[in-house]
Parts: structure tokens; sequence; C-alpha cells
């Protein structure tokens, strides 16, 4: 039997393990917590994290649904009412952490925020909005289950990266690279047409707009590919 939920019951940052907070996680929020939760355990640079993250959701998803399933709202099902992604729908989706909020969930918590799209293939039309987990379910894969994941090659962690590169998160980068696709989107323009100030000045104020907090004038620089 398939869950409905409408996105009221999550909030914004829900704490992963408490089920007060609501049955169920956005997609951003769960990714975004095992992310912290891998470099955390593994002294991995966010960045690294994340893939791992993105990787072992979809890896489990596809290969034991019965462990944890991804659950979303189909862009074309006039039902409105949550919908599990089988393994096979699995296969050919690119999940964009950022887009997807409900309706909902905006009126419940007042302003955007990332939550979890999925399109076909990376610049195909979006064919699912809301991705979220069952809190209980996803709990019971990465905090009190196993929750391995796939094998991975990585090798162990080196600690050549400066502390503060470590606690940068990708997610940071990914909101300034979101703001600025909506504010340019034939692309970013050279530093005579604009300078890097108001780069800064133009995404931050857009996502103020949006409700969230400020981002630094380093993390829109790299995003628009201005610095490494």
């Amino acid at each position: 039997m398939e869950p409905k939920h409408g996105g009221g019951n999550i909030f914004d940052r829900p704490d992963v393990e408490n089920p007060v907070v609501g049955p169920f996680i956005a997609y951003f929020d769960a990714r975004y917590w095992l992310a912290e939760r891998i470099s955390l355990q593994e002294s991995l640079p966010i960045d690294q994290a994340d893939s791992r993250a993105e990787k072992t959701i979809r890896y489990i998803c596809m290969n034991t649904p019965e462990k944890l399933t991804m659950w979303g709202f189909r862009k074309a099902d006039p039902d409105a009412e949550l919908k599990s992604v089988t393994p096979q729908t699995w296969q050919g989706l690119w999940i964009n952490p950022l887009a997807g909020q409900p309706e909902t969930d905006l009126r419940a918590v007042g302003h955007r925020r990332e939550y979890g799209a999925a399109t076909k293939g990376e610049y195909g039309p979006v064919i699912w909005t809301g991705l979220c987990f069952d809190r209980e379910q996803f709990v019971a894969a990465f905090v009190t289950g196993a929750g391995n994941g796939p094998p991975t090659h990585t090798p162990a962690a080196r600690p050549t990266q400066p502390a503060e590169r470590i606690a940068r998160k990708q997610p940071l980068r990914e909101r300034a690279q979101s703001a600025l696709d909506e504010l340019y989107p034939n692309g970013v323009p050279d530093q005579v047409s604009v300078s890097g100030p108001e780069l800064s000045s133009a995404v931050n104020a857009l996502i103020k707009k949006r409700g969230q907090k400020e981002l630094s004038h380093d993390t829109i620089l790299r995003a628009a590919g201005r610095r490494k």
C-alpha cells in the first residue's frame, strides 16, 4: 500500500532520527545528513562524502528496495499522492537535490528550500518531484541497520585538505549554482561585464528573496567558475 502524503509533515532541516518530526524526510535532507555522517566517520572532504552519499542511496534503492525505497510525486499523475520509485525507474533518472519542493511543504515552512526532483537524464524533462524517504526505513538503513551501501574503491582518506575545506559543504555551492542559473540562463557573464562583488551581490539578493541564508563570496565565485 502506498502512503499518502502532501509534504506538510516535512519541516525545514528535520532531525533525521526523530520520528516526531514527521514520517517522511526530503531527499536533499537525507543525502545532506548522510554526507555529513560519512565525512565525519571516514574523515573525507564533504565534496567526496556527498558523492559517496548520492551513490550509496542510489545503489541501495536499485539493488535492495526492501531496505530503502524512494518516494515522489509523478509529474504527470493527477492523483497527487506519493508513488514508489522502482529500481527499474531509477536506472534512467538524474536527481536534482535543489528542486522539487511540493507546494504543501512551501506553505508549511513559508519559504523555498531544497527538496529533490528527478529528470530523464541530466537535461531531460522533470518526471518526479517531492522526492523523499520514509523516515523510519531510512533510519533503519543507515542508523540502526548495516547501511553499508555499494562496494567502494575510495582510497584511505589523506589528511591533506585544510580543515576549512573539509567543513565546506557542497550543497552550498549547488545553492549558488541554482541562483546563477536563474540569474544568467545563458551563462555567467565575464568579469568585465559583471565584477565579482556585483555577482555576489546579485546572487545573495536572490537567495535572500528565497528565504535562505546568504553565501560567502568564495562559494559564489567557485560556483561561477571564477575560482578553484
